[in-house]
């Protein structure tokens, strides 16, 4: 089976093309104004990275929502781009042929040699002066490991393991820092002896990594070894230091290899951002204006240094200074250093994840008495907000590639002499992730925290191709549930692309049914025993069902005490979910587990969907997330999701943030641009944007351009319902 995307003539009432990422499960299509039928072309005809061509021939073509647009010549110089309500001309390109490239969700490539006019307003269309011949380029953002290393789990031997994941790195240059140019490190298994895989080469980056010989410093620092290509070796009783071959030497050690290691990989991977600017993908970062007023760092001269010269420059800013650039990160993970870990290394370092030792994180959250009698009540009545409705533009436009409420009943500097100094700052400035997540066996992980198990990344990986709209199964087993299952049903259904069953009472050899399907997503709504899911005819308990047998991607199992289950559904096959640890009640169950489907209709990741949903309950800390929770099941309009904050500040005066959350097919280097009149700047993904002051009809028309969540006074509302 061909994991490349495939391009074909599309099937529905409009002319144009399909594009489908079986890998990613992305489709995205592209309309022109007459029938074409799509030829298969060599991906080698652009200078881009291309997973598959092909050759149309139209007079135009039109993209579905608002993508930003940049237009090179055959020298690879940038002479045009087109944002959000902008247009271009461009003239014939003479002898060579235009490379256009466009922020969607499939990476696409249009080879053009003739004449045309780019329109970014609702939409973005092209236009050319004649009918033109167009090829049609497309690239997974999606990357897979290359094999697995096989390794002893003592500290030098993942070490040396750790030292080839810079393998997968696309470029050694400051682009890595985009995220589809840093590929999937290989997977690693603990075996008898060392074995790597046939064709896989450390980089050459001069840059090296001196930890002790203890697991957890291995741990501490594999996603900073990973994005500097750097190789791992033991520090002979010395402490944890940064050695380039410059000469520079940057102690790892204060407070310690975890923190100090953190910092490290933020503060290279914010400045690469910066210094990137000054290539191919030429915009206006505000991360870099807010650099520049902070430290005198020259990057037009570091874009061509070398890595080594780079991470030297980068590592004499004091972390102070550099902290206050510094997204918000995405990931922390609390890894316990058994021999079982080492599987999870790859995938810590393809999310660049900062790594800490359990102890400091070891407080659990407080178990919470709820009566049973009102737990077995349920009386959940509420009204349904609709579902999503797609615009025809979009907030913003993100790019992670090198373009750019109270419950109610219950249910350092470098030098190149000398002692090292540290990579220090201040605590407070330290450690804030969007997620959190512990890695260890199940004794390992306090109650009621999030789990991350190596099954669910297998699972991941092993995903089936599937193709169409998204299928969702909502299970409601309880007829005094019902009112729930209409909400999720709607919140679900909507105007969304999704294709929705839900089942009420339904027995336990159809529920087993349901979990054996290929549904993206399972919403259960109703109770859980120790036994059990509650069925008409007994409990099903998911620990009795066979190895590899679930089929379900995602779960929410919003039920009093669904850990057990969720735990065992994610073994058997699932890749994420979302479950209690305690006793949830009535009316916060109910409204928390419509705004979670809502979120992940707008494109949230599961675990920063949940993220949102349970700000807005006083139950919410009694969700926690199962597996994978960076798997997302459906795409945001604008490619990175957001949250709009919203505060009346005057008379007909509104300040609007943009809060930019994971989502599928970006990470830590994605960027985007706000579409609100007059800005170009873009930003750095994770947190917030700097504040955008609009006037009432200003904001209307940003709210109108895409269904997004919005905070208004605290209360999560959503655009298209503040503007009906």
């Amino acid at each position: 089976m061909s994991l490349q995307p495939r391009i074909h003539a599309r099937a529905d009432d409009a002319h144009g093309v399909r594009i489908f990422d079986p890998i990613d499960r992305q489709e995205y299509s592209v309309e022109t104004p007459a029938p074409v039928s799509p030829v298969p072309a060599d991906p080698g005809a652009f200078a881009a990275p291309i997973d598959a061509a092909a050759r149309i021939e139209t007079t135009a073509v039109r993209f579905p929502d608002v993508a930003a647009v940049y237009v090179r010549d055959g020298a690879g110089e940038m002479v045009a781009e087109a944002q959000h309500l902008s247009s271009v001309d461009l003239p014939p390109p003479g002898e060579s042929a235009y490379l256009v490239e466009m922020a969607t969700p499939v990476k696409l490539y249009l080879r053009v040699a003739g004449a045309f006019t780019v329109t970014n307003a609702a939409y973005t269309e092209i236009e050319f002066e004649r009918e033109e011949a167009v090829t049609l380029g497309a690239r997974s953002y999606h990357q897979r490991p290359a094999g697995t290393i096989r390794t002893p789990t003592d500290p030098e031997s993942l070490m040396e393991a750790v030292s080839y994941f810079g393998s997968a790195l696309k470029t050694t240059t400051c682009e890595r820092s985009y995220p589809t140019l840093r590929g999937h490190p290989p997977l690693v298994e603990p075996a008898a002896s060392f074995e790597i895989p046939e064709g896989l080469e450390r980089p050459s980056t001069g840059v090296e990594i001196l930890v002790p010989e203890r697991p957890d410093a291995v741990y501490a620092v594999t996603p900073l070894s990973y994005y500097l290509g750097a190789s791992v070796r033991p520090s002979d009783g010395g402490p944890a230091r940064l050695e380039t071959a410059v000469g520079t030497s940057v102690r790892l050690s204060d407070p310690d290899v975890h923190t100090a290691a953190g910092r490290a990989l933020r503060q290279v991977l914010t400045l690469d951002c910066c210094t990137r600017t000054e290539g191919l993908y030429s915009l206006s970062l505000a991360e870099r204006r807010r650099m520049e007023s902070l430290a005198d760092l020259d990057f037009s001269a570091l874009y061509d240094r070398s890595l080594a010269e780079q991470v030297d420059a980068y590592l004499s800013v004091p972390w102070d200074l550099v902290s206050e650039i510094v997204p918000e990160w995405e990931l922390r993970a609390i890894v316990d250093e058994r021999a079982e870990s080492v599987r999870m290394l790859p995938f810590l370092a393809d999310a660049l994840a900062l790594v800490s030792p359990p102890g400091e994180h070891a407080s659990t959250p407080a178990r919470v008495s709820v009566d049973p009698e009102a737990i077995d009540s349920f009386l959940r009545s509420r009204r349904g907000d609709g579902g999503t409705d797609g615009g025809d533009g979009s907030i913003g436009a993100g790019e992670s590639d090198e373009s750019s409420e109270p419950s109610g009943t219950a249910r350092g500097g470098a030098s190149p002499g000398g002692d090292p100094p540290d990579v220090r700052g201040s605590a407070a400035a330290d450690e804030a992730t969007l997620a959190e997540t512990w890695i260890g066996p199940p004794e390992s992980v306090p109650f009621g925290r999030s789990w991350t198990m190596p099954a669910a990344h297998r699972n991941r990986l092993a995903r089936a191709e599937t193709e169409g709209a998204l299928e969702i199964a909502v299970v409601v087993n309880d007829p005094e549930m019902a009112g729930e299952g209409e909400v999720v049903d709607e919140a679900y259904r909507g105007d969304s692309p999704f294709d929705v069953t839900v089942y009420r009472e339904i027995d336990r050899e159809a529920l087993a049914d349901a979990l054996r399907s290929d549904h993206d997503l399972l919403h259960y709504v109703g109770h859980i025993r120790s036994g059990g899911m509650v069925c008409p005819d007994g409990l099903l308990d998911a620990r009795e069902l066979p190895p590899g047998s679930v089929g379900v991607d995602a779960f929410f199992l919003n039920a009093c005490t669904s850990r057990d289950q969720g735990v065992a559904l994610v073994e058997r096959g699932s890749v994420a979910g979302v479950v209690t640890s305690s006793a949830v009640g009535n009316a916060g169950a109910t409204e928390l587990g419509a705004t979670f489907a809502r979120l992940l209709d707008a494109g949230f990741t599961v675990s920063s969907a949940l993220n949102v949903a349970r700000t807005q309950s006083a139950q919410g800390h009694q969700y926690s997330v199962l597996g994978d929770g960076r798997l997302a099941i459906s795409q945001s309009e604008s490619t990175i999701p957001n949250l709009l904050r919203v505060a009346e500040i005057g008379r007909d005066r509104y300040e609007v943030r943009f809060e930019l959350q994971p989502g599928t097919g970006d990470g830590m280097g994605s960027i985007f641009v706000p579409h609100v009149a007059d800005n170009e700047e873009y930003y750095l993904c994770y947190g917030s944007t700097d504040p955008f002051a609009l006037d009432g009809d200003a904001l209307s028309e940003l709210l109108s351009l895409q269904n997004c969540p919005v905070l208004l006074d605290e209360k999560l509302r959503w655009s298209f319902d503040l503007v009906d």
